[in-house]
């Protein structure tokens, strides 16, 4: 059959082309017949069963691959989801915490408020000058103390004061209280550090003390000077404070170990709690230094 069908393309062709021999026509047919079989060869066992194998591999790799890239996706998934459970969990310990610690310092100013209420309405009947001058004085303090609650209350952190928005507030403070005009003019240099509010009220009581010391004693002549408060951060954990006026200053003859005055032994106490020790100096008015430590009772 296949040699009928051979010798028919044959005649057709031959019948369209007559000028073409049969051996011409041969000399088409079988060269292409040729150049088929190299195209194609024929496929046989030897070359079937590696091609077949080598597809398997492939087919068991690509499964593999998913299956494990499938398994990685759910692992990621579940631990992300346990780390947002875990992370939501500290979220709402934090602000307990900080609900708590604000309540706390919040309650701390009050009750600090209410001693200061009391102490000014005692002082309206005790006699003589200088009781009421201590009273005031102490309600002063107190009132020092509050303020730094209340920074603490409105910080950002935790348990740290922004010790630059506190000092601001106390020297506010003492502006009104003792009703200063331009005469007497504040110069603050506090660098903007966070401390703990075991450091931030002996501090703010020092401040306190030598500012209002230097308001009331440095200028009896002109009523005129400058006050200057400056804070720098050592390093991490160290800090050095420095007081100066314009005024008088000191007399020669005294000595601050021996001084009996409540607002200069305060000073003295007050910075070797702070881990440090006051140098005053009077020579050109009245100069303080201190280095202290950023306590922590915790520890």
């Amino acid at each position: 059959m296949r040699k009928g069908i051979f010798y028919s393309l044959l005649h057709f062709t031959n019948f369209f082309n007559p000028e073409l021999t049969l051996q011409q026509t041969f000399s088409i047919f079988i060269p292409n017949t040729i150049i088929l079989n190299k195209k194609y060869p024929v496929l046989t066992v030897s070359t079937a069963v590696p091609a077949i194998l080598f597809l398997l591999i492939l087919i068991i790799t690509g499964i593999y691959i998913r299956h494990k890239f499938r398994f990685n996706e759910l692992l990621i998934s579940s631990l992300q989801s346990e780390l947002q459970k875990k992370e939501n969990m500290l979220a709402e310990r934090n602000t307990e915490k900080e609900w708590l610690m604000g309540e706390i310092n919040h309650r701390v100013r009050n009750n600090l408020q209410i001693i200061s209420s009391l102490f000014s309405t005692q002082s309206a009947y005790l006699g003589g000058q200088n009781v009421q001058k201590t009273i005031k004085s102490t309600e002063r303090r107190l009132y020092t103390i509050s303020l730094a609650y209340h920074s603490l209350y409105q910080s950002e952190l935790l348990s740290k004061v922004n010790l630059q928005q506190y000092v601001g507030s106390l020297l506010d403070y003492l502006k009104d209280e003792y009703n200063l005009n331009e005469n007497i003019q504040f110069d603050a240099g506090i660098e903007e550090v966070y401390l703990r509010i075991e450091t931030t009220v002996p501090l703010g009581l020092i401040i306190y003390e030598a500012v209002s010391n230097a308001i009331k004693f440095a200028f009896p002549h002109s009523g005129k000077g400058k006050i200057k408060i400056a804070v720098k951060q050592l390093d991490d954990e160290r800090f050095i404070l420095a007081i100066s006026d314009n005024g008088v200053g000191l007399p020669k003859s005294f000595d601050p170990a021996e001084a009996s005055t409540l607002g200069t032994n305060l000073i003295i106490g007050l910075g070797r709690q702070l881990g440090g020790e006051c140098q005053l100096i009077g020579e050109n008015g009245l100069s303080l230094t201190l280095k202290f430590a950023n306590i922590d009772e915790g520890k």
